[in-house]
């Protein structure tokens, strides 16, 4: 009897605090910070080699960068300071993701170069494990492949 008291208590007190909701509520976006300085916060945290924080700050900046030139630059930025404390998965999402996202972008040839290297550098035994070196092998070709695309035969030798 107890138990069936209760229950009907903590419904209709459910019930009650649900009902009390505002209907005027408006989700009203926190203001968006500048870009610049979470930018100059990156550069100067990876002067540092805190690398880790400088991917974070330069991540932030690309979200509030409404100018796409200076978003593209700072998803790279991002995406190398991964690279520099060899969170190559990391980086390799965040490249590919810029890819897709960015693909008009001047520095893609830059994207494509720094995918390669990581796949490079995760080569420990070719006689382990192929998929590394096979996947270096794929973008170095593709590398080369581009550089006349992107007119940069003269400082390259092929």
């Amino acid at each position: 009897m107890f138990s069936k008291f209760a229950l009907v208590i903590t419904l209709s007190l459910l019930t009650l605090s649900c009902s009390g909701a505002k209907k005027d509520a408006i989700y009203e976006p926190s203001n968006k910070l500048n870009p610049y300085d979470l930018y100059k916060e990156g550069i100067e945290a990876f002067e540092i080699n805190d690398y880790f924080f400088a991917s974070k700050k330069f991540s932030e900046a690309e979200l509030n960068f409404e100018n796409i030139e200076l978003a593209a630059k700072s998803a790279i930025m991002s995406s190398y300071s991964l690279y520099g404390i060899s969170f190559y998965d990391d980086a390799l999402q965040n490249l590919e993701r810029y890819l897709r996202t960015y693909p008009a972008d001047k520095n893609v040839i830059y994207a494509h170069y720094l995918i390669a290297i990581i796949y490079f550098e995760q080569i420990e035994d070719e006689k382990k494990d192929l998929n590394p070196l096979m996947e270096a092998n794929k973008k170095i070709e593709f590398f080369f492949k581009q550089i006349p695309q992107f007119g940069l035969c003269d400082r390259f030798e092929i």
